[in-house]
């Protein structure tokens, strides 16, 4: 396997685990708006969520 292509299949790898991880925490924020929580933490939590979404749409 060549550098560049080693290289890329690296980005790709690095890619895709952060993808999961911003998933994973949209997922966990999701469920603690679900619980219920105080209107600061939600506010909190709502722009936490608008960033991942914004993130995973670029």
């Amino acid at each position: 396997m060549s550098d560049s292509s080693y290289e890329e299949e690296e980005r790709e790898e690095g890619s895709m685990m952060f993808e999961y991880m911003l998933r994973s925490q949209q997922l966990l924020l999701e469920d603690l708006l679900k619980l219920g929580v105080s209107e600061e933490a939600r506010t909190k939590i709502e722009a936490q969520l608008e960033v991942i979404e914004e993130t995973l749409n670029n």
